[in-house]
């Protein structure tokens, strides 16, 4: 294993990144995705691949590949669910 250099920066990494590449992908995504223009008060984001909707304060509102946001009135005549790991 190569020695850090003074120079290069040493981030601390959490020890389940080296043994879960899963981990990892999930992670960079995560840092990385930023939210769709749109949403607020009284809006639910839905995925429009997947038909789940996420509320304000999910971590994938607004934040998913395929999305809009809709009333959650609207999303559920469209037949849309909630995400079973989210708050009500």
């Amino acid at each position: 294993m190569r020695e850090i250099l003074e120079t290069e920066e040493h981030v601390p990494v959490p020890p389940i990144m080296y043994s879960d590449p899963f981990y990892r992908i999930t992670y960079l995504i995560k840092e990385e995705a930023t939210q769709a223009p749109g949403g607020g008060t009284g809006q639910v984001w839905v995925n429009t691949e997947t038909h789940v909707y996420h509320k304000e304060g999910s971590r994938w509102y607004g934040k998913t590949k395929h999305g809009k946001y809709l009333s959650e009135q609207d999303t559920i005549k469209e037949g849309d669910h909630a995400a079973k790991n989210e708050k009500q």
